[in-house]
């Protein structure tokens, strides 16, 4: 019968998964407690996570060339800071300074260009697909609270920072261990499980690390890339704030597909307070720099491997964004990977059941 299905069996469990979550959810005792230990746990694991990927393939061929694995994660380590070291005695001053320009004492004055500049191009009717002067009112009326309410909030989130802080403080720790003992760890999370079926676990976990390793360092490397070029093109066209806009693409280049439209966004604001050219060239700036992108960057470094539509991830990151917000957006993609090389392997496993 249908009901004796395995198929059956799995919905079913499934279903029952769900709403025994949903049951718990209901007891704030219990969830709320559970869901503070776990963010603060979450932080310093991710970020120690994503280093641990950039760190490990140096790790590893340093102690191939003879240098202990504690000397070869030590080394590792100080690279990585004198390279971050280097950097911020290079262009730390100039980020700090444009930055606070660019918050402190330019923003008032961008909106306030933005409004005049929008406000006669629609006089002149060279916006009427805008309506009327009430959108870029409400608009930059809007942009006004949220920076009001981010002034406001540097104070109000305090404890978050701090908490924000100390799990940064810790990534480090956590960190070296990652990068010190992590096939021990491996070793005993298999020792876990029965005997048979430690093979096909040792499998899923070598795929899973292979797609985060992929992942992670193919899209870091993307993400510095995007971010030189941006900075060269604002630099071209004579943006202000080059540096910092630049920085900002970068870091939100980290999304696929998404990222770099998103963090174009304050160089097009930037850009209207000089004058609708501005726009253009900036516009033209990040279509340039998306064809390299697509065409030349992410096929050489990403490569094919990743198997997966881009709707499909744009959907996914829509979906996790809804759910679990900025984090959910970062963690998408190599969360989406990680499900699919579980339920691949689940299936293959299934297979071998019945031969």
């Amino acid at each position: 019968m249908w009901f004796g299905s395995s198929y059956y069996k799995y919905l079913t469990g499934f279903i029952l998964l769900l709403l025994a979550l949903f049951l718990v959810g209901k007891v704030d005792y219990i969830v709320v407690p559970l869901l503070k230990a776990v963010g603060g746990v979450a932080l310093p694991l991710i970020v120690a996570l994503f280093i641990y990927y950039l760190l490990r393939p140096l790790v590893r061929r340093l102690n191939l060339m003879g240098l202990p694995r504690i000397g070869a994660v030590v080394l590792s380590f100080l690279l990585a800071m004198g390279l971050l070291g280097g950097f911020s005695y290079l262009a730390g001053s100039t980020i700090a300074s444009e930055f606070n320009r660019l918050l402190s004492d330019e923003l008032p004055g961008i909106l306030s260009k933005t409004n005049d500049l929008v406000t006669r191009e629609l006089d002149a009717g060279h916006l009427d697909f805008l309506n009327s002067t009430e959108f870029i009112s409400q608009s930059t009326n809007y942009v006004q609270q949220v920076a009001t309410l981010l002034g406001e909030g540097l104070f109000s989130g305090l404890l978050s920072a701090v908490s924000i802080v100390t799990g940064l403080l810790l990534s480090p720790f956590v960190l070296f261990y990652f990068l010190k003992d992590d096939r021990i760890f491996v070793r005993n999370f298999l020792l876990l499980f029965p005997e048979k079926y430690r093979n096909e676990l040792k499998q899923t976990l070598r795929e899973t690390d292979e797609v985060l390793s992929l992942f992670i360092t193919g899209q870091a490397l993307v993400s510095l890339v995007v971010g030189v070029l941006m900075y060269v093109g604002y630099r071209i066209i004579g943006l202000e704030y080059a540096l910092v806009l630049a920085l900002f693409s970068m870091v939100l280049a980290i999304i696929p597909f998404l990222g770099p439209i998103l963090g174009v966004i304050p160089a097009l604001l930037v850009g209207l307070s000089e004058g609708l050219l501005m726009v253009l060239k900036v516009f033209l700036t990040m279509v340039v720099v998306q064809q390299l992108e697509g065409n030349f960057i992410t096929p050489q470094i990403m490569g094919k491997r990743i198997h997966t539509h881009p709707l499909m991830i744009i959907l996914v990151i829509l979906v996790f964004g809804s759910l679990f917000g900025f984090v959910g957006i970062l963690l998408a993609v190599p969360s989406y990977a990680i499900i699919k090389v579980i339920l691949g392997n689940i299936q293959r496993i299934k297979e071998k059941e019945i031969l």
